[in-house]
């Protein structure tokens, strides 16, 4: 059975291989058309890699309410990499990061090609600079998302939210779109807390080729109704965790799994 699994990822892992350079180049090809034309496409193409890749990894995508229109600035927790894809599928937008994906194999040429936002977090000198980049996004009419949690979880809860990227909407009182995800496995299956949630110390490389053997799992991306305003960072960071809270359905809530948190 193990040689069976171990051909299934390997498939694969090419098919996600094919199909992010073809993305690349795609995204890439664009940069020839007129500056909005290529913003256009360029948006097209990332929901479209999104949901290819998903497919390819097995998920079954569940989408509840509304995803925003652009401009716009979301947030959501964060359960690890598959965020990137279920919201670049439903929601396409620039991400903010922190510094050292740019740095990654593989990864972080991807990343920097689709105009991610990077922020080291360990500088606090480099916030002013990302706000300004956020904000020549968002007034270039394009959405922004970002995860204020600052790291993964394993889905049991939603950590609590950073104030300081929340900076630019609150000083010119901007609203700010709010998102739950939420990944769940087959009852007889492993809970996806273990299985497809990336955090705590698992290792990329590790956890994607586990992932890639694996059958398959829901993922659910639920949209609030409204945005959330404050003309102050840390009520607009309380105000949005709450909104995320009360979408939030637990990771392997249906199986009555519990899963740990990480900070």
């Amino acid at each position: 059975m193990e040689p069976v699994r171990g051909l299934v990822a390997a498939l694969r892992a090419a098919a996600l291989a094919v199909w992010t350079v073809a993305a690349w180049i795609s995204w890439m090809a664009a940069a020839l058309f007129g500056r909005r034309a290529s913003a256009h496409l360029r948006l097209g193409v990332m929901r479209r890699w999104g949901r290819g890749c998903l497919w390819v990894f097995g998920a079954r995508v569940e989408v509840v309410g509304t995803p925003p229109s652009p401009p716009f600035l979301l947030v959501s927790n964060h359960l690890g990499y598959l965020d990137v894809l279920l919201l670049a599928a439903t929601s396409p937008a620039r991400f903010l990061s922190r510094a050292d994906v740019a740095h990654w194999p593989g990864i972080g040429p991807i990343a920097r090609s689709a105009g991610t936002l990077f922020i080291d977090r360990a500088a606090k000198r480099d916030l002013p600079r990302v706000i300004g980049q956020v904000q020549d996004t968002f007034e270039a009419g394009h959405g922004v998302i970002f995860f204020p949690e600052g790291t993964s979880s394993g889905g049991a809860d939603v950590l609590p939210f950073k104030a300081s990227l929340f900076e630019f909407a609150a000083t010119g009182e901007l609203p700010v779109h709010c998102a739950s995800l939420a990944l769940e496995r087959p009852a007889e299956r492993a809970p996806a807390s273990e299985t497809v949630c990336w955090w705590a110390d698992m290792t990329f490389g590790d956890h994607a080729w586990g992932l890639l053997k694996r059958p398959g799992f829901t993922a659910r991306v639920a949209f609030a109704e409204a945005p959330v305003t404050a003309g102050e960072r840390k009520r607009l960071a309380a105000e949005a965790e709450r909104v995320v809270r009360g979408l939030f359905r637990p990771t392997d809530a249906s199986r009555g799994v519990t899963a740990g948190g990480a900070e």
